[in-house]
């Protein structure tokens, strides 16, 4: 296990330099507090030079095992295709650095259970980014959650726009398709959220994963609506609580609302309401606060992105962004890494998040609600 004093930066190694890593990974770790870049690495030379050139790393190199024999690097950073997860999780497993490794983990449980085995062999730090649960307005549904007590009923929506951004997670042998691919990030908050495991889980749906999954948590019933038919004009991500007589409203990352039943409804005070912070992508541009802010600005913004994608072929342009968490997640990871502490997110709810998607697909083809065992995702 990577462990350092509190004090020094880690350094990290980025193995793929794609669209999200020069997007989220790259800004943000170079605006950390515990992490610094140390090299990058992409088998695509253009890319790699283009990002060099941009992020200033201590050195690039085309081949990964450069990064795996840097005693300096203490954190690999995998940010690849889904199917590259598991042969690269268990290349850089036996040189004992931490890994973080977008999601989902693996594409199916014997990979989980090769990375499970391979991660406690060499005692590797894995953080999965799942970076929801770290979204400074998950944070505040959290807290207003826990306080409400009881049975729940919990709809999350994430419809995105996949005629826009193409269909490239519906590549089952190389992402996953969206159950896997996106909707991961679901299965993931919700056993967060609801503090609980599941028992049983149902999907219907239609073609391209356009879906939508039931699963019981305990007493909290909750609900995934998932697909690629929406319009990116519209927020993609909505979430609604129904618990103990009062209701949760989180709208894209950027509004949210808390109605309270306790005071009354008579009183002033019944609704609360917080608004987010909404910017540019690639600029660091402030546009404002809540949702209005942030569907005025697609509006305005996505006649460019069609034109110019149209025109190039590139969609890397600056519209509307939300705090997903993506930085809280790696600050979160830096200092479980520097403390030696257990990554907030580990090879235990990569498998979990993984094994969902494996059950709705299995309760597609049956057309049966299908049950789910802790012991298929806790290994011992």
């Amino acid at each position: 296990m990577t462990q350092t004093a509190t004090g020094r930066k880690l350094n990290v190694g980025i193995v793929g330099c794609g669209y999200f890593a020069r997007i989220q990974h790259l800004p943000n770790i170079a605006k950390s507090k515990h992490l610094r870049l140390r090299a990058i690495c992409d088998k695509n030379n253009e890319q790699l030079e283009k990002t060099a050139a941009q992020y200033n790393p201590d050195y690039a190199s085309s081949e990964m095992d450069d990064l795996l024999n840097d005693p300096q690097i203490d954190i690999i950073f995998l940010v690849v295709a889904h199917d590259l997860h598991t042969p690269l999780i268990l290349k850089t497993a036996p040189s004992g650095k931490a890994i973080f490794v977008e999601k989902p983990m693996a594409m199916n449980m014997k990979e989980c259970g090769l990375i499970v085995k391979a991660v406690r062999k060499h005692a590797n730090q894995l953080m999965v980014g799942y970076n929801r649960r770290f979204a400074p307005s998950i944070l505040d549904v959290k807290k207003a959650y826990d306080k409400r007590k009881g049975e729940a009923l919990i709809t999350y929506r994430i419809v995105a726009d996949r005629k826009r951004y193409g269909g490239g997670r519906l590549d089952m042998r190389k992402w996953g398709g969206d159950l896997l691919g996106e909707t991961c990030h679901i299965f993931d908050l919700m056993r967060w959220l609801t503090g609980k495991e599941p028992s049983k889980l149902y999907c219907s749906g239609g073609r391209d994963d356009n879906s939508i999954t039931t699963m019981r948590f305990g007493d909290q019933v909750v609900s995934i609506i998932s697909g690629g038919i929406g319009d990116l004009r519209y927020p993609k991500e909505r979430l609604e609580i129904f618990r103990d007589r009062s209701t949760i409203i989180l709208d894209c990352f950027a509004e949210l609302y808390d109605g309270l039943y306790h005071p009354p409804v008579e009183s002033k005070n019944w609704l609360f309401r917080k608004d987010y912070p909404v910017g540019l992508h690639y600029t660091g541009g402030k546009l404002g606060n809540g949702i209005e802010v942030y569907m005025k600005g697609m509006q305005k913004c996505i006649p460019v992105h069609d034109a110019v994608k149209k025109r190039t072929g590139n969609y890397e342009i600056p519209i509307p962004e939300v705090d997903k968490g993506h930085f809280g997640e790696i600050e979160a990871f830096a200092e479980a890494v520097q403390k030696g502490r257990r990554s907030p997110v580990d090879e235990i709810a990569g498998s979990f998040a993984t094994l969902c998607p494996m059950k709705a697909f299995e309760s597609l083809k049956t057309g049966k609600a299908v049950g789910i065992n802790p012991g298929e995702y806790f290994k011992k």
